[in-house]
């Protein structure tokens, strides 16, 4: 993950405040609220966002929601990038297919959830049960009856 040259930085999702800006980057100044993601996931490009700064490209930077902390948006850009990476590009997911997302409780299933049913998929989430709660706040709350021994579900919607 973090290469084979030391140092090698860990992290590649971020959020703060730009502390300096360059002279050539437009839209983004000294105080901005922003997030991003840094390249490095892709191989050979930099990481290194496990750090009080960060120097990231203008053209990965984006102003923060205002209605997202911080804390969330600095883990939201690398999962929602995978889950909509996968089910959009790859995949190229389409209104009223079928998804199954294991995990569905963590970083990636809840984005990968979420991007499924905003893409139209009919999406079956598979969480343990102590985090059928969290999977509930976005997926459809009719239970499936197609449930591993070891996991509970939450039904795609119709």
């Amino acid at each position: 993950m973090t290469g084979r040259k030391f140092p090698r930085g860990a992290g590649f999702d971020f959020a703060g405040t730009v502390a300096q800006a360059a002279s050539d980057v437009t839209g983004l100044a000294a105080g901005d609220e922003v997030w991003g993601f840094l390249d490095g996931a892709q191989g050979g490009g930099p990481t290194g966002t496990a750090a009080e700064y960060v120097l990231a490209p203008a053209q990965g930077t984006s102003l923060r929601p205002r209605t997202v902390s911080a804390v969330d948006a600095a883990a939201l850009s690398g999962v929602g990038a995978s889950a909509l990476g996968v089910l959009r590009d790859a995949i190229r997911l389409r209104p009223g297919e079928r998804v199954l997302v294991p995990g569905a409780n963590g970083g990636v299933g809840t984005a990968a959830g979420q991007v499924a049913r905003a893409l139209g998929g009919r999406v079956t989430a598979l969480a343990s049960p102590p985090h059928l709660d969290a999977c509930a706040t976005w997926a459809p709350s009719r239970p499936s009856t197609t449930t591993p021994p070891t996991s509970a579900a939450w039904g795609g919607s119709t």
